[in-house]
């Protein structure tokens, strides 16, 4: 299972922003460099959208200045870790911003990294700021646990399904959700790439594995699993990966989801063992076997029973239907 927005209401918050001393004084303009780079992915991921909106709200009128004045380019999202671009204030000067994941800001040849702590002493997700090469923020962000969270992972784990957690963010935060649910990280800070290698390496292994998201960077583990399950994240998602959209945004839809699977299973099982009896019975009586015992339908009687055979089918459809319904 994914975390953010998945596992978690995906509604997080920056709890605590640390500047570096190089942009003391000029807070506003950071994050006006901040909202730039955010703007046109902030709605594609809960953590660019919480990062948007606190730096929106630190940028004050340097954003509407910008608005007016400034361009960004060569904008470039990197799944499952952040956004680098150039962004150019109006002052005819482009700059080097990268916002995302510590490997982002590895990839990108960032230094000063040790200049801001990245661990805290509470737990939360962290996004890195880096301008021209250099670090310039840290922002630790807060997520939390959806309230039907608990109830949906012990009613799975009650059907014999064994939980864990597959997610982009860092471990320390994975842990923390994880250890609420009493489940495992299969892994943190795994990129949409990583999310794909260890899906087909539980396959490889034998497991049958259903992946649930809610669509945003889970696009290719959802398409590889057995079963891939989406959930929508307000009104949106982002994915046709999966098998199943399950349009209510909450988890316990999912119990509902394998009630319904279980139940159309044994469904199915019940009207084929019927139809093959029904059928072959028929088929027997009409071809004469039966005659020795004064048993024999002529094949117009034998052909008639098909409907009947039919309809007891869509019967039993209906009565499952009721079921379910009754269930809920």
């Amino acid at each position: 299972m994914d975390k953010t927005g998945t596992l978690t209401e995906g509604k997080l918050k920056v709890s605590k922003m640390k500047i570096s001393e190089a942009w003391n004084g000029r807070v506003q303009t950071l994050c006006t460099l901040i909202c730039a780079a955010e703007e046109h992915g902030a709605s594609a991921h809960p953590i660019g959208a919480a990062v948007f909106r606190e730096a929106l709200q630190q940028a004050g009128g340097y954003w509407e200045q910008y608005k007016t004045n400034g361009s960004a380019k060569d904008v470039h999202e990197v799944a499952g870790q952040g956004v680098v671009c150039q962004v150019n204030l109006g002052e005819n000067k482009w700059r080097l911003v990268c916002v995302g994941s510590l490997k982002l800001m590895e990839e990108n040849g960032v230094s000063d990294q040790a200049s801001l702590p990245r661990k805290v002493d509470y737990l939360g997700s962290v996004c890195l700021v880096a301008v021209d090469g250099r670090l310039a923020a840290s922002l630790i962000l807060q997520d939390t646990l959806r309230p039907d969270a608990k109830v949906a992972i012990d009613g799975l784990k009650a059907r014999g399904l064994q939980i864990t957690m597959l997610t982009g963010d860092n471990g320390e935060e994975a842990q923390r959700i994880a250890s609420q649910l009493d489940i495992q990280v299969q892994d943190s800070s795994a990129s949409p790439s990583k999310k794909l290698e260890h899906i087909q390496a539980l396959q490889k292994e034998g497991h049958k594995v259903a992946m649930i998201g809610d669509g945003i960077n889970d696009g290719p583990s959802l398409a590889a699993a057995d079963v891939g399950i989406m959930i929508a994240h307000g009104n949106k998602c982002l994915s046709a990966g999966g098998n199943v959209l399950i349009l209510a945004s909450k988890l316990q839809s999912l119990l509902t989801l394998f009630t319904v699977a279980d139940g159309t299973m044994k469904q199915v099982r019940t009207n084929i063992i019927w139809a093959l009896t029904y059928n072959m019975l028929a088929i027997s009586l009409s071809a004469g076997v039966g005659e020795p015992w004064g048993l024999h339908i002529s094949p117009t009687v034998a052909a008639a029973m098909m409907s009947f055979s039919s309809m007891g089918i869509t019967f039993q459809g209906l009565r499952l239907r009721q079921r379910l319904l009754n269930d809920e």
